[in-house]
């Protein structure tokens, strides 16, 4: 077996970690308190606030007609330069197509501990950042 190219593999993993926000989706971000999952099932009910879980709007988590249970995303934080990856777990019922709710500790981490004061339609409060994935189409 011949070893690889290091600066081509470099290059190569540099390029997905673009190409995994080039068709990213921009959005508020908030948190919720991790019970079960209404969309997933008993399989994501062990998960926890300390787990990175993420739920999306009922827009993005049934899209193309099969709900995104179990797979991941890339979250950016735009201010705290910080970037964190979630699975998706649920479906955030109040959030908008693009905007995202995240485990308690994972929004802590991605908002590097800033906790905006509850406001809107949402009872934490949000921040804007940009996410996306394969899986989401962006």
């Amino acid at each position: 077996m011949r070893p690889l190219n290091t600066s081509f593999t470099t290059l190569f993993l540099a390029f997905l970690a673009f190409l995994s926000f080039a068709l990213a989706y921009s959005g508020d971000m908030t948190y919720h308190m991790v019970t079960q999952s209404r969309t997933c099932g008993n399989a994501y009910n062990k998960m926890g606030n300390w787990d990175p879980v993420v739920a999306l709007s009922p827009e993005m988590m049934i899209r193309l007609g099969r709900p995104k249970c179990g797979t991941w995303i890339g979250i950016w934080n735009p201010v705290t330069k910080t970037k964190w990856n979630a699975m998706i777990m649920d479906t955030c019922s109040k959030c908008l197509k693009y905007d995202i709710s995240v485990s308690a500790h994972l929004f802590y981490n991605i908002t590097k501990g800033y906790f905006p004061p509850p406001g809107g339609r949402f009872k934490y409060g949000a921040v804007r950042v940009d996410w996306g994935g394969v899986a989401v189409g962006g």
